[in-house]
């Protein structure tokens, strides 16, 4: 029983490792790759609830 158990184990995370991969190369093909060079102009949106520090030093 232990051993089925294990396969059954094994099997869910190869399946699971699929469906991620699926999912990313998905998502990929909606990206765009960006590239900055030293001295770019960036505009940067930062919320409170993702930035733990001073909105005044950025």
């Amino acid at each position: 029983m232990a051993t089925q158990w294990q396969d059954v184990q094994a099997e869910v995370k190869q399946k699971l490792e699929q469906a991620n991969t699926k999912y990313k190369r998905v998502a990929d093909q909606h990206r765009r790759k960006q590239i900055f060079d030293v001295g770019d102009q960036v505009m940067v949106f930062l919320r409170k609830e993702r930035y733990n520090g001073n909105f005044q030093d950025v």
